[in-house]
């Protein structure tokens, strides 16, 4: 069954006024990003003052532009869970190891996640994080397990890098001296987190470089960042090994091009970790 805001405004396309018309077909292509953008944002995309946006929803029978984005949200993460939920339930009705099968779909999406398009991005990443002044990594929820692993990867041969998390204390008092020297590399796939969206938005106003691993262009994470690594699957489940593989990747390309002064740095700190018995 169609969602329902879209019903809504399909009944009540054909009685539209031209700048509804034009507001209607903006959100129904692009309805996945409107959780993500203000009525400023949606009004200038659509090519329609922020005020016709809020006159539209009233027109759809809600309160305004609030209450509107708020049912769009929820029937966003209702969908995936759904999705997730069936996804599962198919592997269970296959009756053979769960294991096995998430093997088999991660080799089937590792084969396929190349593209020569990933790559030409995937340089220029490696190129941003070595010219960064300094490098921030964000990724919340779920992404928050791989965008440690770069931060854990990179803090070993760099010391440039910050991870940011939500905690004690507040990220912004952690960025607010950012500038167009600084990197962030972002991570986030459905659902995607408002929190993390807003991060990349924050540093784009200071004119800083924005990386984002992501799942699709229609990414709200992809809109906003400058440059995008996204693998060419086909497949409607992205599985996190493709993350990891990129940020394995990253790390390595990125020790391979560091100064010599660098590498010595690694391996100085090295020896005082087998030094001090950090490891067995």
């Amino acid at each position: 069954m169609a969602e329902e805001f879209l019903i809504k405004i399909d009944n009540k396309y054909n009685e539209m006024t031209k700048t509804q018309m034009k507001t209607a077909d903006y959100i129904i292509k692009n309805y996945l990003q409107l959780p993500f953008m203000s009525v400023q944002e949606v009004g200038a995309a659509a090519s329609v003052s922020p005020a016709s946006i809020h006159r539209f929803c009233i027109y759809l029978g809600y309160s305004g532009f609030s209450e509107f984005q708020k049912e769009i949200q929820v029937y966003l993460q209702k969908t995936y869970t759904e999705a997730e939920s069936a996804e599962y339930n198919a592997w269970n009705d296959l009756g053979t190891s769960v294991l096995k099968n998430q093997i088999n779909t991660n080799l089937q999406v590792l084969s396929e996640m190349f593209t020569e398009e990933l790559e030409a991005n995937f340089n220029k990443a490696v190129n941003l994080i070595l010219a960064g002044k300094r490098i921030y990594i964000i990724g919340l929820r779920a992404s928050y397990g791989c965008s440690f692993l770069l931060y854990y990867l990179l803090k070993d041969y760099m010391n440039n890098i910050t991870i940011l998390t939500l905690g004690v204390d507040d990220i912004y008092d952690r960025i607010s001296s950012v500038s167009s020297d600084d990197i962030l590399i972002s991570m986030g796939f459905k659902p995607y987190t408002k929190y993390t969206v807003d991060i990349i938005r924050y540093f784009k106003e200071y004119n800083a470089k924005t990386i984002t691993i992501t799942d699709v262009y229609s990414s709200p994470l992809s809109i906003y960042s400058d440059i995008s690594l996204i693998p060419g699957n086909t497949t409607h489940s992205y599985g996190f090994v493709m993350a990891v593989t990129i940020v394995k990747a990253l790390s390595v390309s990125v020790l391979q091009k560091l100064s010599s002064a660098a590498m010595e740095q690694y391996t100085e700190k090295q020896v005082i970790l087998k030094k001090n018995d950090i490891y067995l």
